[in-house]
């Protein structure tokens, strides 16, 4: 099954032949520092937008009375750019966990260290695949979806139930991986949301008012025309 081959790939990969450290490469071959810094900063750009692409997926879906009302004005706007977000999110949690994309991967930045541990002197790749193949089964529903949904049209659509919560904590999990890593090359913590994280809010709020205001005119223009006051 697709589904498995893909997890295996990466699990595989993770906690086999990353678990170990090889002996460090020819000072002249060896990954540098400049390296890994490069490395570490495609994963954290990739996870700081996946952070960024599920927070507007998931508040543009979150249901309340007072919602419901611009969300279905607008859906023409709201549907697609829910949809694009979404896949926004697959894809790029996808990229940071999958060993075929090397740029911006978690994959690529092991492999790094796997050819130089001096970069990171004492790091337990063993204890750090662990954590990844402890998350086999929200990335493998990531791949899966992401394949079947969103990158394959000719591939049958995932029948997979995930909840928000499964993935804000594949995210937490990821982010906090990174961060060990991170934390040991420049002696600090990541951040992984932008500045404006609550505009989707802000812009949701700016329609309920809206709405509010439209149907308060209507209702009065309404009154006028039966006669029944101001």
């Amino acid at each position: 099954m697709r589904q498995c081959a893909v997890a295996t790939c990466i699990l595989v990969c993770y906690d086999g032949r990353m678990s170990k450290a090889s002996p460090a490469q020819s000072p002249k071959n060896a990954p540098t520092v400049e390296d890994l810094r490069a490395a570490l900063e495609r994963v954290r750009t990739q996870l700081t937008w996946a952070q960024t692409h599920f927070n507007i997926w998931r508040d543009l879906g979150t249901k309340s009375p007072e919602r419901t009302d611009p969300l279905n004005s607008f859906n023409g706007f709201f549907v697609p750019t829910r949809y694009a977000h979404a896949r926004a999110f697959y894809l790029t949690v996808a990229n940071t966990t999958d060993t075929k994309y090397r740029g911006s991967s978690f994959y690529g930045v092991l492999k790094l260290l796997r050819e130089n541990p001096a970069l990171i002197p004492g790091l337990d790749f063993q204890a750090v695949g662990k954590r990844l193949k402890a998350l086999r089964k929200a990335i493998n529903n990531v791949h899966w979806i992401r394949d079947t949904r969103f990158a394959h049209a000719d591939i049958q659509p995932a029948d997979v139930k995930v909840t928000t919560k499964e993935f804000s904590d594949l995210l937490e999990e990821l982010q906090d991986i990174f961060n060990l890593l991170y934390g040991k090359v420049e002696r600090a913590q990541a951040l992984f949301e932008i500045p404006q994280r609550d505009h989707t809010e802000q812009v949701l709020w700016a329609l309920e008012e809206y709405e509010r205001m439209r149907k308060a005119e209507w209702e009065r223009e309404l009154r006028r025309l039966t006669g029944q006051g101001g």
